[in-house]
């Protein structure tokens, strides 16, 4: 909660996994966890995720920040 953030997350396939996963190399930066927390409730995602499912695209791939 003291590190609550807003940053997008991005998924990227995973072809070793044969998943998507996350990449958690992005930037970040802190906000109000109250407000994020009232927020998700408000928009959280109904269905699951089927992280077994891969769609090509042909979108550029974020670089990578360390």
């Amino acid at each position: 909660m003291c590190s609550a953030d807003t940053s997008v997350l991005v998924y990227q396939w995973n072809s070793t996994f044969n998943e998507t996963r996350v990449r958690l190399s992005v930037p970040h930066q802190c906000k109000n966890f109250t407000k994020i927390h009232e927020w998700n409730r408000a928009n959280s995602m109904v269905t699951g995720l089927n992280r077994t499912i891969h769609l090509p695209d042909d979108l550029p791939t974020p670089p990578l920040i360390y």
